[in-house]
């Protein structure tokens, strides 16, 4: 499968992924010509034909880090520590 540079056509042969990262995605890699279901019978000889785009999979390579890593999960007392301070809040009366 290929690796391009997100948001570029560039190819990029060996991502350096201990600085940034990939993911999986679709490059558009030209057109062919599709001819309608029926068409040759009332269009002889060709029938009637249209562009379809063809896709390819690849990989899109990013440099830095993963947006889901890049914010990090609070840990366990901080989420304690905010519910005790809502419940402590809702318990005075406010919100």
């Amino acid at each position: 499968m290929k690796t391009y540079i997100a948001g570029t056509t560039q190819e990029i042969q060996n991502p350096d992924i201990s600085k940034g990262y990939t993911y999986p995605g679709r490059i558009k890699v030209g057109t062919r010509d599709v001819v309608m279901e029926g068409s040759v019978k009332t269009y002889p000889p060709n029938g009637l034909r249209h562009r379809e785009d063809v896709y390819e999979d690849c990989l899109f390579y990013v440099e830095g880090t993963p947006p889901e890593t890049a914010q990090q999960e609070k840990t366990v007392d901080e989420k304690i520590s905010d519910a005790v301070t809502a419940a402590v809040t809702i318990a005075q009366g406010g919100m």
